[in-house]
C-alpha cells in the first residue's frame, strides 16, 4: 500500500491538519469555548486494539495533554514505534464542536467533530496529509445511539462517516463516538480498531 494512504488513514485525532471546511452551519466561536466532553481531558489515556491488516502494530496508544486553557495536545503512536512515528495534533473542544489545529496556538484551528448534531448533518474539508497530499473528506453524522461493543464495554455511540479522496481514490472512515469514552471504535477501508482500555 502506498505511504499517501498509511499516513493519512490514521485517527482523525492524529491524522491530518485542516486548511478550509464548509459546514452546514456556522460552529460555535471558539474565544468562547466550554469544554463539555468526558473525555479529552489532561492525562486522559486510551489503548486501541490495532484489527488493521495494513499494520503491523497490534495497539495505538492515545493520550492528552493540557498544553493552554481549554487547548489539549493529543499524542498517538503505534506500539512498534517504526511504521507510524509519534504524532501530535492540537484539540480545544468548543460546545459542540471540537476544533483541530497544527500547533498549540491554534491559529489553522478548524472542526473536526460535531458532537451535538442530528442524523443528516454535514461538513467539508479540504485537508493536508503529512505525506504533503491534498485530501478532500466529506463528513456526515449517518446515526445516533448505535450499540457498539468493544474491549472496553458496549456503548451507544454518534457515527460520523468520512468518505475522503486522496490520491484519485476514495476511501471511507467511520467514527464511533461515546460521550463519556469518547472514539470507541474506528473502521473504514484501510483501518480497523476498538477501544481496548482507557484511564477514565
Amino acid at each position: 500500500m502506498k505511504n499517501t494512504n498509511r499516513f493519512f488513514l490514521l485517527p482523525a485525532l492524529l491524522i491530518v491538519f485542516f486548511t478550509s471546511c464548509k459546514k452546514n452551519d456556522v460552529p460555535d466561536d471558539p474565544s468562547d469555548c466550554i469544554n463539555t466532553t468526558n473525555w479529552i481531558k489532561d492525562e486522559h489515556q486510551m489503548a486501541y486494539v490495532n484489527k488493521s491488516p495494513f499494520y503491523q502494530a497490534d495497539s495505538l496508544f492515545v493520550s492528552f495533554k493540557e498544553v493552554g486553557d481549554g487547548i489539549f495536545e493529543s499524542t498517538s503512536v503505534f506500539d512498534d514505534g517504526l511504521l507510524i512515528p509519534a504524532a501530535k495534533v492540537y484539540l480545544q473542544p468548543c460546545r459542540k464542536w471540537v476544533y483541530q489545529a497544527s500547533g498549540s496556538a491554534m491559529d489553522d484551528k478548524q472542526p473536526v467533530y460535531l458532537l451535538e448534531g442530528v442524523v443528516g448533518d454535514t461538513w467539508q474539508s479540504t485537508t493536508t496529509s503529512f505525506a504533503g497530499n491534498q485530501v478532500v473528506t466529506q463528513f456526515s453524522i449517518v446515526a445516533k445511539d448505535i450499540s457498539v461493543t468493544v474491549p472496553a464495554g458496549t456503548f451507544n455511540c454518534l457515527q460520523i462517516q468520512g468518505i475522503s479522496v486522496v490520491s484519485g481514490q476514495t476511501i471511507e472512515t467511520n467514527h464511533f463516538i461515546h460521550s463519556e469514552k469518547g472514539i470507541a471504535k474506528v473502521t473504514g477501508t484501510t483501518v480497523s480498531y476498538e477501544l481496548g482500555r482507557a484511564n477514565f
